[in-house]
């Protein structure tokens, strides 16, 4: 019974390890497009240049907002990656821990009847020494 316990915990926790692989993989995919979009929205600006000194002070500012807009769409990808690799490790540690569970070959038997004490003999030694 306990085998069999904890058998389903393990199979369980495996399960959940992989959805949560699977759930980063997917947050991963989805920061990957928008870093890419990202991307082509700065190439796309940086190929525009400015004419008058007015335009080039917005240009300057409209350039730093999409090269943070860049940078934290690059951090939030390197940390959901990070994260998926983390997941990955942990569901493939408990698919090897499934594998390397030991199993009862025969379960613990109480005894019918114990061993100590002798209390026919304690009960002797009692009526003896009163």
């Amino acid at each position: 019974m306990t085998s069999l316990i904890v058998d389903e915990n393990l199979r369980e926790r495996a399960d959940i390890a992989q959805g949560t692989t699977d759930f980063l993989s997917r947050q991963v995919e989805d920061a990957r497009r928008a870093l890419e979009d990202q991307g082509a929205k700065l190439a796309i600006f940086k190929s525009q240049s400015p004419r008058s000194p007015q335009e080039k002070a917005e240009y300057e500012a409209k350039y730093k907002v999409l090269a943070l807009e860049y940078d934290v769409a690059q951090k939030t990808y390197v940390d959901l990656l990070t994260k998926r690799n983390s997941a990955q490790l942990g569901a493939n540690m408990e698919m090897q821990q499934e594998g390397e569970q030991l199993h009862i070959l025969a379960p613990a038997n109480l005894p019918e009847s114990s061993d100590f004490p002798n209390r026919p003999l304690f009960a002797l030694g009692g009526w003896v020494s009163a």
